[in-house]
């Protein structure tokens, strides 16, 4: 008791709200600590579960057999993706060739003016071009 002499009373209560604001703020943090190890805990349940599948489903197949097929995989989804990209450049090509010299084709130049972007078309072995025009996300060709 006569450490609380030196006190106020009314120091002594705000000395008591902060120790049960602190308290209030440790509650908190540690319910949400419980929450979170508590979904670590489901998630590393459903993990191994599924490690014991695979390992049963793959126990004959060697892991480079694995590990090709995966690399095959995306491999594969990349030359699907070339593959299209390069498709859709022949076909717009193909649309935008020019009509004076047929061995080029019109090459989409687009241009930042204080007016906004403006665009032409210009050919890639003459020098034949079309007008400029305003620019919008609909304009198609190969830039």
């Amino acid at each position: 008791m006569s450490k609380n002499k030196d006190y106020e009373r009314g120091e002594i209560s705000q000395l008591k709200d902060k120790i049960r604001a602190l308290r209030a703020e440790l509650g908190v943090r540690d319910r949400k600590i419980k929450n979170l190890k508590s979904e670590l805990k489901t998630l590393n349940a459903a993990l191994s579960k599924s490690a014991m599948y695979i390992d049963e489903r793959l126990s004959d197949v060697s892991i480079e057999t694995v590990v090709d097929y995966f690399n095959d995989k995306v491999t594969g989804r990349i030359q699907d993706i070339e593959k299209v990209h390069k498709d859709s450049q022949e076909s717009l090509a193909k649309k935008w060739q020019c009509h004076k010299c047929d061995d080029g084709f019109l090459r989409l130049v687009i241009i930042n003016r204080h007016d906004g972007k403006h665009y032409f078309r210009k050919c890639t072995h003459c020098e034949n071009r079309t007008g400029m025009q305003k620019y919008t996300n609909d304009v198609e060709g190969i830039v």
